[in-house]
């Protein structure tokens, strides 16, 4: 929570055209602005094409969870599919 970038790999609990939820493993404040990369695939592997989007947005909500996570809605303001 102290504003310095960071870097973790999750997967989404939520993805929608205008926003996401996720379950991050540290802390982060409402209303900090976040990018996002996501890898849109349901397969394990990392061998072949895939679906890729990118993002960037406001943090509308945190919530703590069990096991010292934190779910985090995050509305987009911006975004690119490659």
């Amino acid at each position: 929570m102290n504003d310095q970038p960071f870097k973790e790999e999750i997967v989404l609990q939520n993805l929608s055209a205008g926003g996401s939820y996720l379950r991050l493993k540290r802390m982060v404040r409402e209303g900090a602005e976040v990018s996002l990369a996501v890898r849109l695939s349901t397969a394990g592997s990392t061998d072949g094409p895939v679906l890729r989007f990118a993002a960037g947005g406001t943090v509308l909500r945190v919530v703590p969870q069990w096991a010292g996570s934190y779910g985090v809605a995050v509305e987009f303001l911006r975004r690119h599919i490659f």
